[in-house]
């Protein structure tokens, strides 16, 4: 799972809050994807990525950003 979106920083102390702690308990105890958070990957996947589960593998952090155009990012 991955908990990044979850963690406040407090003076650069990073914790979850309890709700963020609520939040990540049900997605796990009721086996739930949630974009951005969760996903559950099948065993042949899991293999075909030699067993790498880093959540970074399989859950995306990035927001959808527009992307420009060579030309255009080109100053």
């Amino acid at each position: 799972m991955f908990l990044l979106p979850f963690l406040v920083n407090l003076i650069n102390l990073l914790y979850l809050p309890d709700d963020a702690i609520k939040k990540i308990d049900e997605i796990y105890k009721e086996w739930k994807e949630e974009d951005g958070l969760s996903r559950i990957i099948t065993k042949e996947e899991a293999a075909r990525n030699d067993y790498n589960l880093s959540p970074s593998r399989y859950v995306s952090a990035d927001s959808q950003e527009e992307v420009l155009p060579l030309e255009e990012a080109v100053v």
